[in-house]
């Protein structure tokens, strides 16, 4: 069926194509994705061919974008604020490090002291974004105002 056709179900309606589905198993992949990168953000994921805090990291960013387009602007670039000063910490404060022993390759290893310098910051652009995906109503509350549960 070409995009944009319609599709004629057994009762008679129709439907087209519905992007909101799509989205919501985009964040979902998403979301997935963080949660099980966050466990251990210091080992290497071998399915990403990257370390986990770097697709942690991505993967806040991609649900900021996720976002951003319901966002008031002010919203988007607090949002922008808060990573672009995580890459300025990861400069600073980067989290491999280069071990060298003779004859063997460069290995690089994680700096977990660096690590808990940079989780504040990873957690406070996360807390961030999930609260204009609330907002929005792009993602649901785990928890009311009034902190008595949904």
């Amino acid at each position: 069926m070409p995009y944009g056709e319609e599709y004629n179900f057994d009762e008679g309606k129709s439907a087209k194509f519905n992007a909101g589905v799509l989205q919501t198993e985009r964040i979902n992949e998403i979301l997935k994705t963080l949660n099980f990168c966050k466990i251990n953000p210091m080992a290497f994921n071998s399915d990403y061919i990257d370390w986990n805090f770097n697709i942690q990291l991505r993967c806040i960013y991609s649900l900021y974008l996720e976002i951003d387009s319901y966002m008031k602007k002010e919203e988007g670039k607090k949002c922008i604020q808060i990573y672009e000063k995580i890459e300025e910490l990861i400069e600073k404060y980067p989290l491999l490090e280069e071990k060298r022993q003779f004859n063997k390759p460069v290995e690089k290893i994680p700096n977990q002291t660096n690590w808990k310098i940079l989780k504040k910051a990873f957690d406070n652009f996360e807390r961030t974004v999930k609260k204009y995906g609330v907002k929005y109503q792009i993602l649901s509350a785990t928890i009311d105002e009034d902190l008595e549960g949904l």
